[in-house]
This record gives C-alpha cells, sequence and structure tokens, in this order.
C-alpha cells in the first residue's frame, strides 16, 4: 500500500491548496478591508506571494512548475 502522505504529488497538492486556501481566506471570512471582493483579489495578485521553499510566484499561475525550484 502506498504512504499518501509521504507521496511527492500528494505533498505538492496540499501545498497548492494551502497557498490559495490563504489567499482567499479573507475575503471568504469577510476579513479584507478593501471595498470589495475583487478589489481585494486585484490588490492581492499585484504582488507575488512566495512559496514553502522560498520562491517568489504570481498567485494567478499557482500550478507545479511555480513551487518547485
Amino acid at each position: 500500500m502506498k504512504d499518501t502522505f509521504n507521496d511527492e504529488k500528494y505533498s505538492l497538492a496540499v501545498e497548492i491548496a494551502h497557498m490559495r486556501f490563504g489567499a482567499i481566506a479573507p475575503a471568504i471570512q469577510g476579513l479584507f478591508t478593501e471595498r470589495t471582493k475583487t478589489a481585494y483579489y486585484k490588490k492581492i495578485a499585484e504582488k507575488p506571494f512566495k512559496n514553502s521553499k522560498g520562491k517568489e510566484i504570481v498567485p494567478i499561475i499557482w500550478t507545479k512548475s511555480c513551487l518547485i525550484n
């Protein structure tokens, strides 16, 4: 039986999910300071995020290639 939690593809999928949720969580919870959710999304898309390895990525293109060194 394969150990899913040590599987590289699974770990990568989890990391992508955490980054995406981290970006949208304030909008879902109503904690953003902008007038609209659209304004919030535009604001966060202006600056790159950093993945767990410190590589800067643009939020719009969160894919496997963005997370690998």
